[in-house]
């Protein structure tokens, strides 16, 4: 139906994002890596989070290349994107300082994936799956900010502790990132529903035209062959009025044969 062709198109474009995503992600690392920041002291978190991520869209292009895709699937794929995103942040936990904690949660980098876990997954044009990633991934950063608070607050200097206003504020951004990626996806789906209704109609009268067209066709072959036949009457009518008006002809000619002899015996008997 339509919302399985729909739903099954949003998935093999989600893979593109994903697989951009799963790129980044690697390239951040053999950048950071270099560079020798914070990722080689938690390597083993990010190529756990990657490697689980990439699990999930080898999933999705099997499915779909199979033919095997279930429109659940995508939820279960979302739960090990953040299950695999949830291990790479938590690997900053390990270290010692509030300043090393405190970048889990506040890098803009890692922050700005939990917004583009939410807004891809309006491409599976499925309101109800983008409202559940968005209250997800918000529920994942809130219980990943308290925890990581905690931490913080018993870490020792240098840096600042997470408070509870930073988790509110960024956790009510990713709410109101959820929301409007719903009502976005819920837009989307209905134009899309509507073109495709639109075109099934229009495939409709099409089909209905030609089979007009085809009884129409045999209409008129049933009118030609009536005329026809009309024809041969008329014409068979033709022939038999002069064969009748022969025959009148040489009646007529009888009779008046006849009186010419009967008036020719009256005279001589007279």
């Amino acid at each position: 139906n339509e919302k399985y062709i729909l739903e099954r198109k949003g998935e093999k474009a989600s893979i593109y994002l994903r697989l951009f995503l799963i790129t980044v992600f690697s390239l951040g690392v053999v950048i950071g890596i270099l560079v020798k920041n914070e990722v080689p002291l938690i390597l083993g978190n990010y190529v756990t989070g990657i490697s689980i991520y990439s699990i999930s869209v080898l999933i999705s292009i099997y499915t779909l290349s199979r033919e095997k895709y279930n429109p659940s699937m995508k939820y279960y794929g979302i739960i090990m994107e953040l299950i695999g995103f949830g291990i790479v942040v938590s690997g900053y936990l390990r270290f010692d300082t509030r300043e090393e904690i405190g970048r889990g949660v506040r890098s803009v980098t890692l922050f700005g994936v939990y917004f583009l876990l939410i807004a891809g997954s309006s491409l599976r044009f499925s309101p109800r799956f983008a409202l559940t990633t968005g209250l997800l991934t918000t529920f994942l950063f809130t219980t990943l900010s308290i925890l990581f608070k905690q931490f913080t607050k018993n870490a020792p200097s240098p840096g600042i502790p997470i408070d509870i206003a930073f988790v509110i504020v960024n956790s009510l951004f990713l709410l109101a990132m959820a929301i409007t990626t719903t009502t976005c996806t819920r837009y989307v789906r209905q134009l899309a529903e509507e073109q495709i209704e639109s075109k099934n109609r229009a495939t409709e009268q099409s089909e209905n035209l030609s089979k007009i067209i085809i009884e129409t066709k045999h209409a008129v072959n049933e009118l030609n062959l009536i005329f026809n036949n009309m024809n041969e009457v008329v014409a068979s009518n033709k022939g038999l009025n002069f064969e009748q008006s022969q025959l009148m002809d040489e009646i007529s000619g009888i009779i008046d044969q006849s009186n010419s002899t009967t008036n020719s015996i009256l005279t001589l008997t007279s």
